[in-house]
């Protein structure tokens, strides 16, 4: 039972450290782009994908897990007060290691990858993919110091399939060719600006295509159905991972 106390204690006392001078910011819900064929009733649609034309623009995987924000001195998933489960504890173990370099009211946003949830991922390099880094006056930096940013601290970016001005054909034939040479199947892609962008222009600065490809199959959430791990390169046990 002191075991069980001792995590009791811990998740309660995530859920309750919030310093007014260091807000907690919930991740926005990225539009689809309005080619996506799959999307769901209560999805957000862009009306158009004009807000990218003639822009440089960067085209990463849109990997399969759970949304997750890391600060300096807390973490969560897309609810700031989220529950407290192994693969929150493994994250805060890596946000324990890398607190020392992330500034003062910076986050960090990634997938968290420790579980399955529609696609069961194998050969990955981590557990965590970074998507985007945020700065204390609540900017996204651009792609170029996320880039820096994970390298200093050791972390790995979501993998990036397009690089250059927004073109829909050419970005749909590196969609085609990323996906067949991957050995996990992929979800889809998610477009976003180069470049810097407050956090009041997400809507029109970052969009999702999720393949028709991609299907729930699962009756229930993953959260309340037989955990599965998802597998890391050469069998490596992910709590090995971190020391």
């Amino acid at each position: 039972m002191r075991t069980a106390t001792v995590f009791i204690r811990r998740n309660a006392f995530l859920r309750n450290f919030h310093p007014v001078s260091l807000p907690r910011i919930k991740y926005p819900r990225t539009f689809h782009l309005p080619h996506s064929p799959r999307k769901g009733e209560d999805d957000k649609v862009l009306p158009s994908d004009e807000v990218f034309r003639g822009r440089p623009v960067v085209v990463t995987e849109k990997m399969d897990g759970e949304n997750t924000t890391l600060y300096a001195d807390y973490l969560h998933a897309r609810s700031i007060d989220s529950d407290w489960d192994e693969s929150r504890r493994w994250l805060d173990r890596l946000r324990g290691l890398i607190a020392p370099g992330i500034p003062t009211g910076w986050r960090l946003c990634g997938e968290n990858l420790f579980y399955k949830h529609t696609i069961k991922y194998t050969g990955l390099n981590t557990l965590f993919y970074v998507h985007s880094v945020w700065n204390e006056a609540n900017e996204c930096l651009s792609w170029a110091d996320t880039l820096a940013w994970c390298q200093r601290l050791g972390l790995s970016p979501v993998p990036m399939l397009y690089e250059g001005k927004y073109d829909r054909r050419k970005i749909m034939e590196a969609f085609r060719t990323y996906t067949n040479q991957s050995p996990n199947p992929v979800e889809g892609f998610v477009v976003r600006r180069a470049d810097r962008f407050p956090f009041d222009q997400f809507g029109e600065s970052a969009a999702k295509f999720v393949s028709d490809s991609f299907q729930i199959t699962a009756s229930r959430h993953w959260k309340y159905d037989v955990k599965e791990l998802n597998e890391l390169k050469d069998q490596r046990n992910a709590w090995d991972t971190y020391q």
